[in-house]
């Protein structure tokens, strides 16, 4: 038996092989001989490919980090600040966090096409050049693999062609002729300076909204915060602008525009390349050219700005580059990790602020599990979760339910779906299905339905579903049609395939339960809770609806609010609404330690 594997539906269908699979990302999504039912039975078994790629990517950095060991690379002042160990690992990790775990995850792919079709003997491999790392990891005896990586030109529409060209030509022009800047506002000479980069994700200023708050009665404080773009687009990206004040002044990171600190990083790309061709993508890929001018913008706006301490919301790049940035100038960083409730391989990036407030104690662990470089990690609980306290008292559940055609007198199940830019295409495919029983559930055992999408669901996914079935009191509604806390507030029983909302569903002591259709380990099972048998994880709507038909004929048990107790104590800290409270603490402690030095 001969497989032929390919990502591009035009070589898909212009090959003649018998055995033929077409792929988005590393899933399958049609086959010669495989049945829709059985691709989606297929794809199940990969629910926990992410983690596993992400694991074998780490392993193999750290191999080539050792081989690279002891070579001192050309970096930018920033970056420089750093160890040789940190900088090699930075230099490697860019790339490899992408390509090579997409590559471990087409492997994840093969071998269980190997282990369900033993009887393959040959494979033919058509896929993109920056996946070619995939044919050093594809072997086993007896197997003839072939692979053919090519550049895929990415095909668009000709006003989409011309409109590039001139976005082009415009931001050479930019560079090249000085204009004005903006005129920046000043702290007073008393004033402590407080510096944001946030990026323009409205849920990442909402995490800050009762801190802002906060600072609006501080007179002495005076905050600048820097947007950097998502990449989302513009319709559905948010600003701060509406809260400037004499105090606050918002800007954008393009603002600070310059080159002058960029390097070509020719020796690392030549390193690489004489270790193994297959790495030759990466200088195609720019992705160093990028992360330099990442570098330089935000050096130049620590140069202009001489902020007293700096904060950023995320475990991405954009924290890196900053609090390399505010090591050169000396000034404090704080990372500030608002969700993360499951242990990923994402998170050993390497990354080191002056200090990450986390919040809880399980964070903490997972941190420190991953290698966290972060001297200090504080335990200052959930600031996103701070305003409920207020937010709670004026929910009124008889109005939202009546403008929804819900019935407040029936139990409701709340489901919030998965984003994930690795395998969103399989967790989309999940939700469907996941969707589609839990509809039918609800309606069988005659309860409300609330469905919320992920702050980045753009898509009809849902909405189609609730159409679909078209049964009553089942609304699905988009991340800025209804609040979180809100919807959670107003639900008997809190359900997700794998989100953070299971943090609020513990603010409001409301049970809850992960979701999946996959037979084997998922996300879920990469968290504490589910680990340490505190949280349940169903993979039939059977035991689920089991499951949630006790405790609502029944009432939650003692031992259901012992476990939520203890959880939220490992995961929340308090909740007392002083989190932003802590964190304007800590922020204010590091800017007073730096200027008494």
């Amino acid at each position: 038996m001969q497989l032929f594997l390919t990502d591009s539906s035009d070589i898909y269908k212009a090959e003649g092989a018998e055995f033929k699979c077409l792929l988005n990302g590393p899933l399958l999504v049609n086959s010669t001989w495989i049945s829709d039912e059985g691709i989606a039975t297929f794809n199940n078994t990969l629910n926990k490919a992410e983690f596993t790629a992400r694991e074998s990517m780490l392993s193999d950095l750290y191999e080539m980090q050792a081989v690279l060991s002891g070579q001192l690379f050309k970096v930018n002042r920033y970056l420089g600040t750093r160890s040789e160990k940190d900088i090699v690992f930075f230099l490697l990790h860019l790339h490899f966090r992408m390509t090579i775990t997409q590559s471990h995850l087409f492997l994840q792919l093969i071998k269980q096409l190997l282990s369900k079709y033993p009887e393959t003997n040959a494979i033919h491999v058509n896929l993109p050049e920056e996946y070619a790392y995939l044919s050093t990891l594809v072997q086993r005896p007896g197997l003839s693999v072939e692979f053919s990586f090519t550049f895929r030109k990415i095909k668009a529409p000709s006003k989409l062609r011309l409109l590039g060209v001139l976005k082009h030509m415009y931001y050479t022009f930019e560079y090249l002729i000085p204009k004005p800047r903006q005129r920046l506002k000043k702290p007073g000479a008393t004033q402590t300076h407080f510096l944001f980069l946030l990026s323009d994700i409205k849920h990442h200023h909402h995490i800050l909204k009762t801190f802002f708050k906060l600072c609006e009665k501080q007179k002495d404080i005076f905050i600048t915060v820097v947007h950097v773009s998502s990449g989302i687009e513009q319709k559905h990206s948010a600003s701060l602008k509406s809260n400037e004040s004499v105090n606050f002044q918002v800007l954008n990171l393009q603002e600070f525009r310059s080159t002058k600190t960029i390097v070509s990083h020719s020796d690392f790309y030549n390193a690489l390349n004489k270790l193994n061709p297959v790495f030759q993508f990466f200088k195609r890929g720019n992705l160093l050219y990028h992360a330099e001018l990442k570098y330089a913008w935000i050096g130049k706006a620590f140069e202009l700005l001489k902020p007293d301490v700096c904060l950023h919301i995320g475990v991405f790049n954009d924290g890196r580059y900053m609090s390399d940035v505010a090591n050169f100038y000396d000034v404090p960083s704080v990372n500030l990790e608002y969700g993360i409730s499951f242990d990923d391989p994402l998170l050993e990036a390497n990354i080191e602020f002056t200090a990450r407030a986390v919040p809880g104690q399980d964070a903490v662990d997972v941190w420190k599990k991953r290698k966290d470089p972060t001297p200090s990690h504080y335990i200052i609980g959930a600031p996103n979760l701070d305003e409920y306290l207020q937010l709670s008292a004026s929910f009124n559940k008889a109005s939202f339910f009546a403008r929804h055609q819900l019935d407040p007198l029936k139990k409701t199940i709340f489901f919030a779906g998965t984003y994930s830019s690795a395998l969103n295409y399989l967790y989309d495919i999940e939700k469907k299905e996941i969707l589609r029983n839990l509809c039918k559930l609800c309606h069988e055992n005659d309860w409300n339905l609330i469905v919320k999408k992920h702050p980045l669901e753009f898509d009809t996914i849902v909405d189609d579903v609730i159409a679909e079935n078209n049964y009553l009191r089942q609304r699905a509604f988009r991340h800025d049609q209804v609040g979180l806390s809100e919807a959670v507030f107003y639900s008997d029983f809190i359900t997700n395939q794998i989100s953070s909302i299971v943090l609020e569903a513990l603010y409001f002591n409301k049970p809850f339960c992960y979701l999946t259709t996959s037979l084997e380990e998922t996300r879920a099972d990469q968290m504490t809770m589910v680990k340490e048998g505190l949280a349940f994880k169903f993979h039939d709507m059977a035991s689920f609806a089991e499951y949630a038909s006790d405790i609502f004929n029944t009432g939650a048990s003692h031992e259901i609010y012992a476990k939520i107790n203890r959880l939220k104590t490992l995961y929340l800290y308090k909740t007392d609404g002083n989190a932003s409270e802590r964190l304007f603490e800590l922020m204010l402690q590091l800017a007073n330690k730096r200027t008494s030095c």
